[in-house]
């Protein structure tokens, strides 16, 4: 599956988009949609491609932007004019800034602009007496023919040939020449970084989440894969306010039904298998980052150390009840370099400060692990199997802490879905002492939940009923024996 995808636009015989349809697997691209200002050879050449079209009148049409702006579809990577004779108003420049490629029949500067297309272009290059004609893929800008040239491909003017077939010998080197390009801009663009950002009710905290996203200096692409879980307040209005501003940064999911009280894994589901970053960075929607060069200094580091597969940095914590910004009080110090044995004695790595490699056998590990209540933890674990784990000691996020003190039914609610988490992941854990290093932890999570439990008067019978401790009750003596299995 290819996940770069193109919007081809076009007004002619289709030689340019059928060149375009061939190349797509051996470049890896997906066209999706063609659009047309009329009825031209290219809707024949996307009808026999399955491929659909859109005819979007451009003259005398006083709609045509806003026509044009819905129909492209948000997740597109680029929009291809091959052979589009509209010149596209500024707006639409503008709104699709470094995402609009176009070809000409010339070298440029020479012989661009206004009016300078078809045979045009080659009757005044052999009126000039030029020794060389050729192709140009460039960016569209509001000037015609002016944005950054991407490739160019010259031939030798043959003046024994007219100037149609000049032309021609042009046209066959820019359908070559196209692809080529395609290929050149999805090297420079795919991101070596995605950030997988979920969303549900963030409304107040949002903006300070996405500046600290934009305002990252890096020296490669990133992506931001933002997944709005049908949220009710206008948090999906924000999303797409920065979609608009930033539209070859975001790329944004709108649930119009909530997915996760339908049991879905959304990270899973959603947001893994369209990151396309060699290192995946998480910060969800109600958390931020205060270093610009928090991933520079995060991905720098595992580039130069391929023994470690996942890093993360110290955060400060903000206690939303009290409004008050507080060092980290909610996971435990340890050094510089760690490792799974480590970490299975308990987490330690809040979400916004991680970045880790983009491995598939993670992935297919939580998989079978089936639906999760906690699901950041389970994968640092998963990523340790196949790497050590620095830590950074600079404060480079913050982390928002709303909950306050626990209720009774506060501790059940949060300790049940860590403790069924645990009992799955031992599951999956390949090493048999990282095994009995999680079971120590799911007994002593077990016997807190009973020990809490059992001092409470008030709703005893419910408590008593609940997984944590019917768990702790009944199970330490079996984790005992099967410890005592895995060690002999």
């Amino acid at each position: 599956m290819n996940d770069f995808k193109i919007v081809v636009c076009a007004s002619g015989g289709g030689g340019n988009f059928k060149a375009l349809i061939d190349a797509q697997k051996s470049v890896g691209y997906t066209i999706t949609k063609l659009i047309v200002n009329k009825d031209c050879g290219a809707i024949k050449v996307a009808e026999e491609h399955n491929i659909p079209w859109q005819c979007i009148k451009s003259k005398g049409n006083v709609n045509f932007v806003n026509d044009y702006v819905e129909a492209i579809p948000e997740d597109i990577e680029l929009i291809v004019l091959a052979g589009y004779m509209p010149i596209l108003p500024d707006v639409v420049c503008e709104k699709f800034n470094h995402k609009i490629i176009n070809t000409h029949p010339s070298l440029l500067p020479k012989y661009g602009g206004k009016g300078m297309f078809g045979v045009k272009v080659q009757e005044a290059v052999m009126a000039a007496h030029e020794s060389k004609a050729g192709c140009t893929i460039h960016y569209v800008t509001k000037d015609v023919d002016a944005g950054e040239i991407i490739l160019q491909k010259e031939i030798e003017v043959n003046y024994s040939e007219t100037p149609w077939q000049l032309g021609g010998r042009v046209f066959e080197e820019e359908i070559k020449l196209l692809p080529q390009a395609i290929k050149v801009i999805k090297e420079k663009t795919q991101p070596l970084v995605s950030i997988c950002c979920l969303v549900y009710n963030h409304e107040p905290y949002l903006r300070e989440c996405f500046e600290g996203f934009v305002m990252q200096q890096t020296t490669f692409p990133i992506e931001i894969l933002v997944h709005d879980d049908a949220s009710t307040d206008h948090s999906a209005d924000i999303i797409r306010e920065y979609t608009e501003k930033y539209p070859y940064l975001f790329k944004p999911i709108y649930q119009t039904e909530n997915q996760y009280s339908k049991g879905v894994k959304i990270t899973m589901t959603y947001q893994i298998p369209r990151a396309q970053g060699k290192y995946i960075a998480m910060c969800e929607g109600d958390d931020y980052w205060t270093d610009p060069l928090k991933l520079q200094k995060q991905v720098d580091f595992l580039e130069e150390n391929p023994g470690f597969s996942l890093c993360f940095h110290k955060v400060k914590v903000w206690k939303q009840k009290e409004s008050v910004m507080v060092d980290d009080f909610i996971t435990r110090d340890v050094p510089s370099e760690t490792d799974i044995y480590e970490l299975a004695k308990g987490n330690y790595i809040h979400t916004p400060s991680v970045v880790f490699r983009n491995d598939k056998r993670v992935f297919d590990s939580i998989s079978k692990m089936g639906k999760l209540g906690v699901g950041d933890y389970p994968m640092w674990m998963l990523c340790a199997q196949y790497g050590k784990i620095k830590k950074f000691d600079e404060c480079m996020a913050v982390y928002r802490f709303g909950s306050g003190m626990w209720s009774v039914r506060d501790i059940i609610h949060n300790i049940n879905p860590w403790i069924q988490m645990l009992c799955k992941l031992v599951v999956v854990i390949e090493n048999d002492d990282v095994k009995c290093d999680i079971e120590q932890q799911i007994q002593s999570m077990s016997k807190q939940i009973v020990e809490y439990c059992d001092g409470q008067k008030s709703n005893y019978e419910s408590i008593r009923n609940s997984y944590s401790y019917r768990l702790g009750s009944f199970v330490f003596a079996p984790f005992r024996f099967v410890k005592k299995i895995l060690k002999n």
